[in-house]
């Protein structure tokens, strides 16, 4: 029966993907470097700002930071994880106005606990996403003004293993193996009335293993109340590229020459976090968390300059009854917030972007299986530089069971 569920909904996921992934473009920021590098967690985590490097849910899994794959502590020992996620962005920039929706899966995750004290994890979930479409009108000395059409598409996605391990009660660690592959295809398409049509089409293809690591203390400080502080650190690698180069007839869609270069290795950030979370009777839990990349060594492209980023988030989920066998007793609401300055420096400054968010988790179960409904808001960018805001909802699956272990029969 779950396998048969899980099935299902990959399935759908994945049909959703290729019907709505065509010809679907996101934000114009992530014209830059490999796209707009994408805040790691399931829907859990997302639904509370993002946060979760120090969240220790009982009830569900937190992939956020690997030390937590210890911290379910459910009847079942086998969860599967799947989130999908639309958004609606709508920028603005000086009297033009665009409209853009994307969705795509957003994490497929297996987790298996063997031992009271072991987590294991199996997933994949994006890195980076690119996706956009501008249209720019330039001027030419002698012949006017002219379009110049510039697409992107891809991403780098993320495919990993990681466990997490209880040394003892209260302390934890963990760690995750990545491998990190995806491509980029960009095209710049120029029109000039009196000219035939040609336009540039490049696809650069990277791929490297990246490692990350986390580790959680929690201490107990009343009945079913603790607090937990978390940090984790992701070692930025060096992505193999690979660009393939074309040229091509823009009526008839012929090729009119290639070629294949070797442009310098995209190197990805550092990454600094730290989390605090206060847990109250299994019911409330408040966390807080502060996430820094450090782009100092990290190389993304010459379209624009890099600097460091920094993120706060917050958030708090609220179950009325753990303890209950009412439906709503064992329903979760979810709410946070963020703000973070993001990697590229426009019109002499740093841009910035802040939104809430909330959600659902509904129990499908006595296993606790779960459907996660979120949604989010966030704007950013300037008057200057271009405004953005982002409407985001997504729907995932918390499924639980029980596993490798012998039914006995009368």
């Amino acid at each position: 029966m779950m396998k048969g569920v899980i099935l299902t909904f990959v399935l759908l996921l994945s049909t959703l993907a290729a019907v709505t992934g065509q010809d679907i473009y996101g934000s114009p920021y992530s014209y830059y470097g490999i796209g707009q590098l994408v805040t790691q967690g399931s829907g859990m985590n997302t639904a509370k700002g993002g946060m979760g490097i120090g969240s220790r849910p009982w009830y569900d899994l937190n992939t956020a930071n690997p030390a937590a794959y210890t911290s379910p502590i459910v009847p079942s020992n086998y969860i599967f994880l799947a989130d999908y996620a639309f958004s609606f962005h709508d920028f603005t920039y000086s009297s033009s106005h665009y409209n853009s929706v994307e969705s795509s899966i957003t994490n497929l995750t297996m987790w298996f606990k063997p031992m009271n004290n072991l987590g294991l994890v199996v997933g994949m979930s994006p890195y980076s996403k690119m996706g956009y479409n501008i249209n720019e009108v330039k001027n030419l000395a002698g012949y006017g003004n002219y379009d110049v059409l510039n697409k992107g598409t891809g991403g780098v996605n993320r495919y990993y293993v990681g466990a997490g391990y209880t040394i003892w009660k209260r302390l934890s660690f963990g760690f995750n193996a990545n491998y990190l592959f995806g491509s980029l295809q960009r095209e710049t398409k120029v029109q000039l009335d009196e000219l035939d049509e040609t336009y540039a089409r490049d696809r650069l293809s990277l791929a490297n293993f990246a490692f990350d690591f986390g580790m959680q203390y929690q201490q107990k400080f009343g009945k079913n109340s603790y607090i937990n502080a978390g940090g984790i650190w992701k070692k930025g690698t060096q992505l193999k590229t690979v660009q393939t180069n074309q040229l091509i007839n823009a009526e008839t869609s012929s090729l009119l020459i290639g070629w294949d270069s070797y442009p310098d290795d995209y190197i990805t950030p550092d990454e600094y976090g730290v989390g605090l979370e206060v847990s109250l009777f299994d019911k409330v839990a408040v966390s807080g968390d502060f996430l820094y990349k450090d782009y100092s060594k990290a190389f993304l492209g010459n379209e624009v300059t890099m600097l460091d980023t920094r993120r706060f988030s917050g958030g708090v989920d609220w179950m009325p009854n753990p303890a209950s066998q009412s439906y709503f007793g064992r329903a979760v609401v979810r709410a946070g917030f963020f703000y973070e300055t993001k990697p590229w420096k426009l019109t002499e400054q740093q841009l910035a972007g802040y939104g809430v968010t909330g959600g659902l988790s509904l129990p499908l179960s006595n296993y606790m299986s779960r459907i996660n409904l979120g949604f989010g808001w966030e704007q950013m960018g300037t008057s200057a530089t271009g405004r953005e805001s982002v409407y985001t909802v997504s729907v995932g699956l918390s499924l639980h069971d029980k596993w490798f272990q012998k039914r006995a029969y009368d």
